[in-house]
């Protein structure tokens, strides 16, 4: 039964990640005036404000020990939204409840997750600086914006979703 438990919070653990990062930390949430295009100073800005969370101490880089306390506290996090009743245990109901979320009911949605969790620490010395920590967000965001306006568009960001879909998160824009 323990095993089980365990288990079934690991997978709903990575289920929720995978939903809350994308409702967090994707491009729509940067849009802070929420007129569904997404500038490259609207971006600076909401990187910025990850960057700050996560460097606990502020001295400008995010260590192993600050990743290690940022990812437990999102953990808490996802299991106290997913204990509904909160008694600290997952019913089969809240557990359905979450599948039913991400897979749809009686069905399989989504498929492999890739690179969320690429190494960011680019120059390997054990800490990651805000230059690091932007380069990814910069460079996904010089792919999406396929006019290079430094704008990102809905209709821009959708495309690049579509594609992500169709053909995984390596492919090249057309």
């Amino acid at each position: 039964m323990k095993k089980t438990l365990i288990l079934t919070t690991a997978l709903i653990s990575f289920v929720a990640s995978s939903i809350a990062f994308a409702q967090s930390h994707g491009m729509k949430a940067a849009d802070t005036n929420n007129d569904g295009n997404l500038t490259r100073a609207e971006l600076s800005a909401h990187v910025g404000k990850r960057f700050a969370k996560l460097d606990k101490d502020g001295d400008g880089s995010i260590t192993k020990e600050e990743r290690k306390v940022a990812r437990a506290d999102r953990r808490a996090e996802r299991f106290a939204k997913l204990d509904t009743d909160g008694n600290g245990s997952l019913s089969p109901e809240e557990f359905q409840v979450q599948t039913d979320k991400y897979h749809g009911k009686g069905g399989k949605k989504g498929g492999k997750h890739h690179g969320r969790h690429a190494k960011l620490d680019a120059n390997k010395d054990g800490v990651i600086d805000k230059a690091e920590f932007e380069a990814r967000a910069f460079k996904r965001f010089d792919r999406i914006d396929t006019n290079n306006d430094d704008v990102v568009s809905a209709e821009e960001r959708q495309a690049a979703y579509a594609k992500h879909k169709k053909h995984g998160p390596k492919a090249k824009p057309e």
